[in-house]
């Protein structure tokens, strides 16, 4: 059976036990959580119907978000600057990670598509941008090593592809405005003859 707070709980832990190695520890927690899918959507409801962000915990030391990622939306690349585990629970989740440049720029690294069961642990280094390029509703759970609504963070929006200062609440209505348009869709063809 699915319960925050035990994540919550078991994700302290795994960060007050594990210094220097409490991202690969959450990471665990996640790969233990996720394991049963199907428990946490019972728990908590369709990805569909659930906020696009909210934050379950939040900290200096850690931040736990549980994210909905609409179909096809797209969030540009940002940093974090600190490590983030993510566990995808429903849907699909790919990842483009970067490096920053001597000008600011991006340069691509890799890709990294996780569905239904995967996580991932991104250093506090590590720049990304997420889609979920699927007609699913994407569920993840996100667990920071830090406060994630910290002003210090940077967001490249395209097509200039140039840093600014990172805000939460863009990444917020991002996602409401691809929920909308989703749920608009389906609504328009469960009408069709």
């Amino acid at each position: 059976m699915f319960n925050i707070d035990d994540l919550i709980s078991d994700c302290l832990e795994a960060v007050n036990d594990s210094p220097g190695h409490s991202g690969v520890a959450v990471e665990e927690v996640l790969n233990r959580t996720i394991s049963d899918p199907n428990a946490i959507e019972s728990a908590i409801g369709h990805p569909r119907d659930q906020p696009s962000m909210t934050t379950w915990y939040r900290s200096q030391e850690m931040t736990v978000l549980h994210m909905v990622w609409p179909p096809t939306v797209s969030l540009t690349a940002h940093d974090h600057l600190m490590w983030a585990a993510i566990g995808i629970y429903g849907g699909r989740e790919d990842n483009d990670l970067f490096r920053s440049l001597d000008d600011g720029t991006l340069e691509h690294r890799k890709s990294a598509s996780l569905r239904r069961g995967d996580t991932i642990l991104l250093g506090d280094d590590a720049i990304h941008s997420v889609t979920n390029p699927s007609r699913e509703w994407t569920g993840a759970i996100h667990v920071y090593g830090g406060d994630w609504f910290r002003p210090d963070k940077k967001i490249w929006r395209e097509p200039t592809n140039t840093s600014e200062s990172f805000d939460s609440e863009f990444v917020r209505v991002v996602l409401q405005d691809a929920a909308k348009c989703a749920k608009a869709e389906e609504v328009a063809g469960s009408s069709e003859p």
